[in-house]
């Protein structure tokens, strides 16, 4: 019963997350690493220029249908959470944001909806110009709900001194807010949404190509044909790590509590199996110790459900005992259960499942012995004796 009800409260909590609204589709979205060639010195604008042109070539390659380069931001996974300015803010209090840079196609790759205002356009993410656009908890917890388009914005975190990494163009100055989108989960699946900052990821170059991909084919299929489209550009351009962000989400937003849900279900059912053959063994046991009992009854007039019940009786006390027992001790170890599995035990309706369950296999467990002492022939069970 105890096994029944952790597996009851894991499997609640994983579907409680597995539904969580995430804000983006990521059917049929992908998670590209490319490594580029090195390049002696390069310059920023070089960069750049490099970084678009292969992020074009992606995009280009048969079963892609847009391709969007992203230095900081996969959902849901956390982006780069730093302290921001709002210009004009009366309080003078420092705000925290996820800074996410990205690509003007991350929107349409991703399906997050453009709220308001516009996305930055890709001859603004060339130069690097200083616009952005926020999320609707943003708007929400800074702007008080106010419509914050035309507003300014700016983070001293992207102050780097990286030499031909960083933009020109005073990457601390303040962002013109042109656009503001829906929330998409940034913080983890099991966490709200925090503010965020999406501004043009050619701010900060990392060496190598981080792209977020919408195919309209099979992952691997994809995955090859990326290889061979970067092989005719350039042979040092190395495709790795595609990712189905799906797969992301299954096996790493969801992957511990999934894990538990399984781990618990898993000794539910073997503690289940034990807690059936015991009582199979016990009902058997009793109904051979009995036979003589029963036999005298039947002679007696006793009809067949007398003797059911007899048996049932019996049965029926020690699992309810069990019950009683295994629902305290849920109630007991209902923290450590909220501690592994973010589920509780304390959910009346999971109690009653676990508690009818375990009846039905109880029931069921005893049924055969009970069927063979209802059957027993009052004469032969006399001369056995």
């Amino acid at each position: 019963m105890l096994l029944l009800t952790c597996a009851g409260g894991a499997i609640r909590a994983f579907l409680a997350l597995y539904h969580t609204p995430l804000g983006y589709d990521p059917d049929h979205a992908l998670a590209v690493n490319i490594t580029l060639p090195k390049v002696k010195n390069p310059t920023w604008q070089q960069r750049a220029n490099q970084m678009e042109f292969v992020r074009q070539a992606v995009e280009r390659t048969p079963g892609v249908v847009s391709a969007s380069a992203s230095t900081t931001y996969l959902p849901p996974f956390p982006a780069f959470d730093a302290p921001v300015e709002i210009l004009g803010d009366p309080t003078a209090q420092q705000r925290t944001a996820s800074l996410e840079l990205v690509s003007p196609q991350e929107l349409q790759i991703l399906r997050v909806p453009l709220v308001s205002g516009r996305m930055f356009t890709d001859a603004e993410t060339a130069r690097a110009a200083h616009v952005a656009v926020v999320n609707q908890a943003m708007v929400r917890q800074y702007f008080g709900g106010r419509n914050p388009i035309g507003k300014s914005v700016r983070s001293q975190a992207l102050k780097l001194n990286i030499p031909n990494l960083i933009s020109t163009e005073k990457p601390d100055g303040y962002l013109e807010i042109v656009g503001i989108v829906g929330d998409a989960v940034n913080e983890g699946v099991d966490r709200p949404t925090i503010p965020a900052v999406l501004l043009p990821y050619t701010f900060v170059l990392p060496p190598n190509l981080f792209l977020v991909v919408r195919t309209s084919a099979n992952t691997d299929v994809v995955y090859e044909a990326m290889r061979r489209q970067m092989r005719t550009i350039n042979s040092q351009i190395v495709v790795h790590d595609v990712h189905d962000l799906t797969w992301f989400l299954w096996t790493q937003a969801w992957g511990k509590v999934r894990f538990i849900a399984s781990l618990f279900v898993g000794f539910a059912l073997l503690a289940l199996a034990l807690a059936a053959t015991g009582l199979y063994s016990v009902v058997s046991y009793t109904v051979a110790q009995r036979t003589r009992e029963f036999g005298i009854r039947m002679a007696m007039g006793a009809q067949r459900g007398d003797v059911m019940y007899l048996t049932f009786r019996a049965t029926a006390l020690m699992v309810f005992l069990g019950a009683a027992v295994g629902i305290a001790g849920s109630l007991a170890l209902n923290r450590v259960m909220v501690l592994w599995a973010s589920g509780s035990s304390h959910d009346p309706v999971m109690l009653l499942g676990a508690f009818i369950t375990l009846l039905v296999v109880g029931s069921i467990a005893c049924t055969l012995p009970t069927l063979r002492a209802v059957s027993i022939d009052p004469a032969r069970a006399l001369r056995q004796e």
